[in-house]
């Protein structure tokens, strides 16, 4: 147990939405593949939770 157990870092992702939804879709994707690999292999001393900005996947 450490003192950051309680703590959570955000990975914020966002864009413009000129670029179209399957965009937005994709960079939404890649970030999860970001944070579920950095969360599972990085040994950060607390979570990593990928929040967006101004946009919804699906």
């Amino acid at each position: 147990m450490t003192i950051f157990d309680n703590y959570e870092v955000w990975f914020v992702i966002g864009s413009q939405h000129l670029y179209g939804p399957e965009t937005l879709r994709q960079v939404t994707q890649h970030a999860e593949h970001v944070v579920n690999a950095l969360n599972t292999e990085a040994k950060l001393p607390c979570k990593l939770v990928l929040k967006t900005a101004g946009h919804h996947a699906g």
